[in-house]
């Protein structure tokens, strides 16, 4: 898990867990942080993926998708991640638009990529409604 492990120390016919823990979020918050205000490439959408499986600062995470999008505006894998986003956020209009446009573009692929987009976008729509 991205927070925690269990160590489980075994011999012959004894096995101990051990809990190993770590506040994953307080120690790559600041990290990001710097990596966007410092000079160059910034990761937005690692970035805002990191924030929104975390729960933190989910506005900020729709600023760097955005941001990212506007790098890579045919990246049809960041658009259904951003109305995974939308829908978190509660704004279940933005997530549908975000699916339909993120299906209309792997709709353009070819392979199971495709497929799988668009099964996902599905199952995204029908999610908020």
């Amino acid at each position: 898990r991205d927070t925690s492990a269990t160590l489980y120390i075994t011999w012959e016919k004894v096995r101990v867990p051990v809990k190993i823990e770590v506040d994953t979020v307080g120690l790559l918050r600041p990290q990001i942080e710097a990596a966007m205000k410092a000079e160059g490439k910034k990761p937005y959408f690692p970035a805002a993926m990191f924030y929104f499986e975390n729960n933190v600062d989910l506005k900020q995470a729709l600023a760097w998708m955005n941001a990212g999008l506007a790098e890579q505006p045919e990246a049809f894998w960041m658009i259904y991640r951003k109305g995974l986003l939308l829908a978190k956020m509660g704004d279940k209009a933005g997530a549908v638009a975000a699916a339909k446009q993120s299906m209309e573009l792997a709709a353009k692929k070819d392979g199971e990529l495709k497929e799988e987009y668009l099964r996902l976008n599905q199952a995204l729509i029908a999610s908020v409604k």
